[in-house]
This record gives C-alpha cells, sequence and structure tokens, in this order.
C-alpha cells in the first residue's frame, strides 16, 4: 500500500510540475507578445482609394521631435509603387499623412511600403515592415438618363442623353467615343 501510494504522489507532483510549466510558459509568452508593440500602422478608410485619398501613417515610438509637427517632412516615410508625388506632414512626434499633389489615376493598384532606411528620433533603425495594396476604381460610367422621351419605342430621331462618369471628361476629347449604334451595327457619330 505504501509503495502505490508514493507512485501516486509523485504522478501528481509530475502532473502539477507541468500544468504549472505550461502555465508559466503561457504568461511569458503572452508578455513578449504584448511586448511586442505594432511599430507601424497605416490607416485607410477603405483598399478601395478615392480620387482624394490621404494616407495616415501611426507609429509606436517618437519619429520625430516636437517642434516638426505641422511641418512637411524632407522626405516622406512612405513609398507608392507606382509613384506619386505628394507631401508627408507630421500630425504628432508619432504620425503624420501624405496627400497627394494631385488626383489619383483611375484603375491604379498601388503597393505602400517604409522607406528603406527609415529612423526615429532618435537615430535608430525602425524594424518595421509595411506592405499594404490599395486601388483606385477602373474608369467607368455611373449612370445615363435620356433626356427626350422615356419610353424605347417611341424614341426620338436625335435622341439626348446625360452621361455620367466617374471623373471628370473633356467633352470634345471624347467626342471620337460616343456614337448611336442599332441593331444592325450601323453607327452614327454622336454630337458630345
Amino acid at each position: 500500500m505504501r509503495l502505490l501510494f508514493g507512485v501516486g504522489i509523485r504522478s501528481t507532483l509530475r502532473t502539477c510540475f507541468f500544468r504549472r510549466f505550461a502555465v508559466a510558459s503561457l504568461c511569458l509568452l503572452a508578455g513578449q507578445l504584448a511586448a511586442q508593440e505594432v511599430a507601424v500602422q497605416l490607416l485607410l478608410p477603405s483598399r478601395t482609394l478615392e480620387p482624394k485619398s490621404t494616407f495616415e501613417l501611426r507609429f509606436s515610438g517618437e519619429m520625430v521631435p516636437a517642434d516638426q509637427i505641422g511641418k512637411p517632412a524632407a522626405v516622406s516615410p512612405l513609398m507608392l509603387q507606382p509613384a506619386v508625388a505628394g507631401q508627408f506632414v507630421w500630425l504628432s512626434t508619432r504620425s503624420g499623412t501624405f496627400a497627394p499633389d494631385d488626383v489619383l489615376p483611375l484603375g491604379t493598384k498601388f503597393q505602400i511600403t517604409l522607406r528603406p532606411g527609415l529612423k526615429d528620433a532618435v537615430g535608430k533603425d525602425i524594424p518595421a515592415k509595411l506592405r499594404e495594396t490599395a486601388e483606385t476604381p477602373p474608369f467607368r460610367v455611373k449612370g445615363a438618363q435620356s433626356l427626350d422621351s422615356s419610353s424605347s419605342d417611341d424614341a426620338s430621331v436625335r435622341g439626348r442623353y446625360l452621361v455620367l462618369f466617374n471623373a471628370n471628361v473633356d467633352a470634345a476629347a471624347a467626342t471620337k467615343f460616343c456614337s448611336f449604334v442599332d441593331a444592325s451595327g450601323n453607327r452614327v457619330a454622336a454630337l458630345v
């Protein structure tokens, strides 16, 4: 009886030790993960960009001294491929926003990364990696409306239509792309 009791205690102690070891390991791992704060975040309202979208970066550490807040960065920490001309302005010592100089081109997929060799406020390398993608919608017709009759059986000989695009269109340049085509494939140039 004594031998069985001793084996039971050893087994219980061994199980207790392994449980405590597992709990301690999980706590240590959780502490390490919490200490590894995200070094950089890119804030976009959507992965589909608008013509005047801006790109906000937030860093976990100080990137510039306080006297740089509200001033444009000499070199933007954010890179877009294909390249987009614009200006990065520091909103705080840890965050800033990149605003393109012009409207973003339609139908373009952008690769967004941090500039290589980026350093923080005290000159230390930033180990953060950022690789995001976002794109602008393709050029398209958003809507069209007949300004004449609404009946397709009694259409006007001189049909007039209002066409809405998702970008500004120069009417003179669009003329060569606009025509009326009947069921037989006959084409008549439209006056735009």
